[in-house]
């Protein structure tokens, strides 16, 4: 954690490795009073894997803005993790994210917002994205088909249920290319 409980900023936390690195049940995070938030640069080699864990800046009170988050993972799981850069009065942070695989929960949180002023961007640049966790099975009743097909010109014989085949020629057209049409 980089705190400020004054008017400067916030520390900066960078955290650099060729493995991978881990948050479980724990968070890293940069915090001001009423400055500006700290930023905080990931470089992972391998998997950033967030196990119910923050990685935050953060800003309590005042105009300043919340730090910028910048993370290079080879992989990003997160299983209810947080990627937060928050402000109350300042501009969000910017949270940027490059990956060869994203991968989360529902659970899982970015926000880059603001209580009462703009909030920041949030960009994600990944091989593959998987959003199976956040998507939701809609009913099957959604839309009744039935109802929409028309009958007006369906022609039912009284005599037989259900659906006949008519065969009737080719009227008009050569019984080969280049032919005679028939009568």
């Amino acid at each position: 954690t980089a705190m400020s409980k004054g008017t400067g900023d916030a520390g900066q936390i960078m955290i650099r490795t060729t493995g991978g690195f881990g948050l479980r049940d724990s968070k890293v995070t940069t915090e001001a009073a009423s400055a500006s938030g700290g930023n905080m640069v990931f470089d992972v080699g391998g998997r950033l894997d967030l196990r119910n864990g923050a990685i935050a800046t953060s800003v309590r009170g005042g105009v300043g803005s919340g730090g910028d988050i910048a993370i290079h993972a080879g992989y990003l799981l997160s299983r209810s993790g947080t990627i937060r850069a928050d402000a109350d009065l300042g501009k969000g942070g910017n949270i940027d994210i490059w990956t060869k695989v994203y991968l989360a929960t529902k659970e899982s949180i970015i926000s880059a917002s603001s209580r009462a002023g703009l909030d920041g961007q949030i960009m994600v640049a990944a091989n593959y994205i998987d959003v199976a966790g956040n998507l939701v099975v809609l009913p099957g009743n959604l839309l009744d088909v039935e109802g929409m097909i028309p009958t007006a010109c369906e022609y039912r014989d009284p005599k037989q249920p259900g659906s006949s085949f008519l065969v009737q020629g080719r009227r008009g057209i050569p019984l080969a290319p280049g032919g005679v049409a028939p009568r």
